[in-house]
């Protein structure tokens, strides 16, 4: 598939295939959206919260998806995907942070030892490494569950009331009306 591309261009599509795969992550971890299948989802659609590269890292970070090692290489990546489609002149300084970041990734940090004694260039290198994490993304996805109902089921009507017992409305008022003073 990357045979005979520019190294920019390899770049630009491994970047591509890795943006889709938090994508897919978040769908499959995500409860199904709302509403006729026909619609469109009110995360992932177009101008949704969730369509970018940079808010899907984001959020599958936050919700334990990926681990914050993972998430900065991702930012490497989508500012590096960035300054090849959009600058005359790249700076491959990055490619240094993004391998130590990848180091850090246990599960990534052999591949990276082997081929780093190959001596190939960095350039070279940072697009093994997105190969590299494109399989980890992948099982990723593989390993990804849907978040299940219990979690999110509402307060029972019995423990409503064990929150008014125990003072839960009083401690909300103290707090709005601490809150009101330091306004005024």
């Amino acid at each position: 598939m990357l045979t005979g591309e520019t190294q920019r261009s390899r770049i630009i599509i491994l970047a591509a295939h890795i943006d889709h795969l938090p994508l897919e992550i978040l769908t499959k971890h995500l409860k199904p959206k709302r509403g006729k299948t026909k619609d469109e989802d009110k995360l992932f659609g177009r101008m949704r919260p969730l369509t970018s590269f940079s808010a899907r890292i984001e959020m599958a970070y936050r919700l334990g998806l990926i681990s914050e090692e993972a998430a900065q290489c991702y930012d490497i990546l989508r500012d590096v995907r960035n300054d090849c489609a959009h600058k005359l002149v790249v700076d491959f300084r990055k490619f240094r942070r993004f391998s130590l970041l990848t180091r850090e990734i246990s599960s990534l940090a052999i591949l990276f030892d082997v081929y780093r004694l190959t001596g190939q260039s960095d350039e070279d290198l940072f697009t093994f490494l997105c190969v590299c994490h494109q399989i980890f993304l992948e099982a990723t996805l593989k390993n990804t569950n849907q978040v299940a109902e219990r979690f999110l089921r509402p307060a029972t009507f019995q423990e409503q009331v064990n929150f008014v017992k125990k003072g839960g409305f009083s401690q909300m008022k103290d707090a709005l009306l601490k809150s009101q003073k330091g306004r005024i």
